[in-house]
């Protein structure tokens, strides 16, 4: 929701005090020196925030966002995407200019946008149709504004994989061949033809080419926590080296060779709870652990001569950069203020400047561009608040509370202004999707909205979330299932003593995984809710493995448990065998195209609960998947949202 347009209510000072102090690292991790960016609001009184209450969910949700950046090879032009439509579309800045035009304009969301290594003028898209997840692939050529549609498989699955270094030829996986299982392609920008790389029986997806374009490493999906590295080479071969044979589940994720080196880095979990950055040598078959620490590094990248590195930690929610010189072995931390994601970043190709994609907790994502030499960082969109006061913005407060067995769990409690220990206020519980996610407090419109309207939201990481180890994204598996749950009544518990919220005003909302969290909620323990949401959630384990898209079975299985081994057991946890315990208002929201968790998911719970003679408010969009991508769409769901939290809960 960010855009560049300056909105008089979007006078956020940005005051940068940067002071780089170097650290001689040898290859070690325990840097100490940080690089302080502070991003500050103005600084006011509670009376001088005006009341949030009085927007409307319009304003809300006509907020914009900018995210993807992806910079031009001549280091003059970005494209990202934005929301100044009615879905996120690709625009583009002059960098030399400060001009910005709009360059997609369809009714799908893009997905993606990529610039070429190499022609400022070329880059990738990807779209589907109707939240259907069946990306297709489209080339841009700025200098005629042509569009050319590279893939044209509609009822197929295309992920891509990145360009080569010397922007001739892109690759992709598809599951074109078999429904089940993604092989590799690769396309010729010079021939506009397609080959297929590599044809075996796996959920492939492709990480990077080498300097010369004659080798393409890639990874396989086992499960989510299990994934294994290969490399194509020569690239012609069509035969593919297994480089991370192991015992038991192990995450080889994102790689990248190491330019002019005989050697690739990438993550891992060998041999530890979080995931660091490893280095594997081709001519030794070494692998060997460069950077670590005790959370997980979530991305790392190179500039285009491989003389910096960057790579981003994820330390409960926020994130933080790190640059290291390669050459020197000096580490820098760069320490944002509030950040909760740093995305996408790209290092220009002469090394002055890189820019990147800042989420902060209580602004709008936008990008911004930092230049080396000086320290500055400088935001390049500024995306339209609306209308809407950015100082009337909550965030959250870390909270820590003990659940059934003694465990530690996080938490994320977010109060309206000037919220005090009365009782009174109704509390919104989100459980997050995944269940191999984490809640991280990026600043949502809906959440916002709820606030200012006199709703506190409590969003818990409950056991299976990523984020804080191995050990506890396991803690949920098969049987373990409902452990999860019993961390949210934990949960409950906390808020009643906090001294904040009216214990009969608790709701209970999620999407996807979430929305199975919020129906085991209301019928494992009926008398706590007083309202429950469910977004495209599962509510029948044995119906949701045997209908969602058959590539992502196999993945689904290893988490919830097999059709085949575990049925009396998916049968036992599934919330639909307990419907008639629900005593809860309950509000369905699906989209008809869903290829994860197939609309008859929510059509059983409707199906059942109206039999029963039971309240449920159902919301189905014949243009959405899994989720609400369209803004009018958004604005109906919650407009009714609302609606219905405010008979069943707030009024009542």
């Amino acid at each position: 929701m960010n855009y560049f347009r300056t909105n008089l209510y979007l006078f956020i000072t940005l005051l940068i005090g940067i002071t780089f102090i170097f650290n001689f690292c040898n290859n070690k991790t325990d840097d100490k020196t940080t690089n302080q960016i502070t991003t500050n609001k103005t600084v006011s009184t509670e009376n001088d925030i005006p009341n949030p209450s009085k927007y409307t969910i319009e304003q809300y949700f006509n907020m914009q966002s900018a995210k993807s950046p992806s910079l031009s090879a001549d280091n003059k032009k970005i494209i990202y995407r934005t929301n100044e439509t009615n879905t996120y579309q690709v625009y583009l800045i002059d960098l030399e200019t400060n001009k910005q035009r709009q360059l997609t304009n369809y009714q799908e969301p893009i997905s993606f946008a990529e610039f070429s290594p190499t022609d400022p003028n070329i880059f990738v898209f990807g779209m589907d149709k109707g939240g259907n997840e069946k990306t297709q692939l489209y080339l841009y050529d700025l200098s005629n504004d042509k569009i050319t549609q590279i893939t044209d498989y509609p009822k197929c699955f295309h992920n891509f994989g990145g360009f080569s270094l010397d922007g001739k030829k892109i690759s992709y996986t598809s599951n074109r061949i078999n429904e089940q299982y993604f092989d590799i392609y690769e396309y010729s920008l010079e021939t506009n033809k397609e080959r297929l790389l590599y044809k075996d029986s796996g959920l492939y997806f492709v990480n990077a080419y080498s300097d010369d374009g004659n080798a393409l490493i890639f990874g396989e999906a086992l499960s989510n926590f299990d994934y294994n590295l290969y490399i194509i080479s020569p690239i012609d071969s069509q035969k593919a080296t297994l480089l991370t044979p192991h015992e038991g589940e192990v995450r080889y994720e994102i790689s990248r060779f190491n330019q002019n080196k005989p050697e690739m880095l990438m993550l891992s979990d060998l041999n530890s709870e979080f995931l660091s950055i490893f280095t594997f040598n081709f001519l030794t078959q070494k692998l060997e652990k460069k950077f670590s620490y005790d959370h997980d590094i979530t991305s790392f990248g190179y500039s285009h001569d491989g003389k910096l590195m960057y790579f981003i930690q994820n330390d409960k929610g926020y994130d933080s950069m790190h640059i290291y010189n390669t050459e020197t072995s000096e580490i820098k931390r760069l320490k944002i203020d509030e950040v909760t994601g740093i995305r996408d970043i790209n290092i220009s190709k002469d090394n002055k400047f890189m820019v990147m994609n800042l989420s902060i907790s209580s602004d709008i994502t936008d990008i911004y561009k930092y230049t080396f030499e000086n320290d500055k960082l400088e935001r390049l969109t500024t995306s339209n608040s609306n209308g809407i006061d950015v100082r009337t913005f909550q965030k959250p407060t870390l909270v820590e509370y003990e659940t059934f067995d003694g465990k530690k769990i996080h938490a994320w409690l977010y109060l309206p202004i000037g919220a005090k220990k009365d009782g009174k206020f109704p509390c919104i519980i989100i459980a997050h999707g995944g269940p191999e996610s984490q809640f991280r407090p990026f600043l949502y419109a809906s959440d916002q909205f709820f606030i200012a309207k006199g709703y506190a939201l409590f969003a818990p990481n409950i056991r299976g979330s990523t984020g804080y180890g191995k050990t506890f994204s396991h803690l949920d598996d098969i049987e373990l299932r409902e452990d999860s749950i019993k961390d949210i009544v934990k949960g409950v518990d906390w808020l009643k003593s906090s001294g904040y919220i009216n214990p009969n005003k608790i709701v209970i909302e999620g999407g996807s995984y979430g929305g199975y969290v919020v129906m085991a909620c209301l019928t494992l323990y009926p008398d706590i809710w007083a309202a429950g949401i469910d977004s495209v959630g599962i509510v029948n384990f044995i119906t949701f493995l045997k209908n969602t898209s058959a590539f992502r079975r196999s993945l689904r299985e290893a988490e919830y448990g097999y059709l085949d081994k575990n049925k009396d057991f998916l049968e036992k946890i599934s919330p639909i065998n307990k419907i008639d315990r629900i005593k809860a208002p309950l509000m369905v929201i699906h989209g008809k195209n869903d290829p994860r968790v197939p609309v008859s998911e929510a059509e059983q719970v409707i199906k059942v609960i109206k039999e029963k003679g039971g309240i449920v408010e159902p919301i189905i969009f014949d243009n959405e998947g899994h989720g609400i991508s369209k803004r009018d769409n958004q604005i109906q769901a919650m407009n009714k949202k609302v609606e219905f939290l405010d008979k069943y809960v707030k009024n009542k």
